[in-house]
């Protein structure tokens, strides 16, 4: 055998078969081209990701986007301004080995996805929170293997997903609960002081001794305030942010300081002007307006805040 065909197959039986790629680095089209097996894509981003644990430099642990099939993965970012979500999460995938524990490769509208096989559509909802209801799956024949049914997602949520999410009254009233128990806790605490002035304080009708009395409103406890805010960052979607602040909304009032707080956790100045409509109207200091208006950067975008506060 010549010389020259003994060196090419020396090299190409002794070389190394080429490494997936590692956590954070893509595109990958399904988990066999990810050294951990598991491709994720948010956003039009795919990449490969691996289970939570200790996350690669740049990635953190995420617990919520693909928490309708239990997975907890790393993505790209930072738990303290996670990525906003633009398009449904995807788990690629084309082969049912390709998908992590009793998960299957569904195929929906033409592309595959890792999710659960389901026989019912209540196995494809995901429990309520903060009092909201998501209903964007369905269990459907699987449209590449029509001898099982999988969690897929429902065609007249994918342009309008706000007919999708309803309000759990139960869980909504046990959260209304727990919120005005912190409340009474913190006035126990400062009780023997109000109660010194409350004979020259309008603040509480309920305590006024005078008939027609105004009551003055206040801005939610700062107790109240961080749990709140902790649920409104822990939201990925932005109609999810928004149903957190609006149910807080129709029992609370806000200072302008704490509408700026929240503002600057959003990203987005669309975004922003979005949460402020609904926050403004109880809102009890607009004298300090100013505030809020600082989390604008962009002239157009100040005065579509003004008009907001002007309301």
């Amino acid at each position: 055998m010549p010389k020259p065909i003994l060196v090419a197959l020396f090299f190409l039986f002794s070389a190394p078969a080429s490494a997936g790629l590692s956590a954070g680095k893509g595109p990958c089209s399904d988990g066999s081209q990810c050294n951990s097996g598991t491709c994720v894509e948010i956003n039009s981003d795919s990449y490969c990701s691996q289970a939570c644990g200790l996350c690669p430099p740049g990635m953190f642990c995420d617990a919520k986007l693909f928490a309708t099939v239990g997975l907890k993965v790393c993505i790209k970012g930072q738990a303290s301004a996670p990525p906003k979500i633009q398009s449904p999460p995807r788990l690629p995938c084309h082969t049912d080995a390709q998908c992590q524990g009793a998960l299957v490769c569904a195929q929906f509208m033409g592309r595959r996805d890792c999710t659960m096989p389901c026989a019912t559509d209540q196995q494809c909802k995901p429990p309520a929170m903060m009092g909201i209801k998501m209903d964007f799956l369905r269990c459907l024949p699987d449209e590449g293997n029509a001898t099982r049914r999988a969690c897929l997602p429902r065609k007249e949520c994918m342009n309008n997903p706000m007919p999708c999410m309803g309000v759990n009254t139960h869980d909504l009233a046990n959260i209304a609960g727990q919120m005005m128990a912190m409340d009474t806790t913190g006035s126990q605490h400062s009780g023997s002081t109000e109660h010194s002035h409350s004979s020259n304080s309008t603040r509480s009708s309920s305590n006024s001794n005078y008939p027609g009395a105004r009551k003055i409103n206040q801005a939610m406890s700062a107790k109240r305030f961080k749990t709140f805010l902790a649920e409104v960052k822990a939201q990925n979607f932005e109609s999810d942010r928004n149903s957190v602040i609006g149910l807080a909304a129709q029992r609370n009032h806000f200072s302008c300081a704490q509408v700026t707080t929240v503002l600057k956790g959003i990203n987005f100045a669309s975004e922003q002007l979005g949460a402020l409509k609904l926050m403004v109207p109880k809102i009890v200091d607009k004298e300090d307006s100013h505030l809020i208006l600082s989390c604008f950067t962009f002239d157009s975008d100040k005065s579509k805040a003004r008009e907001i506060l002007s309301k």
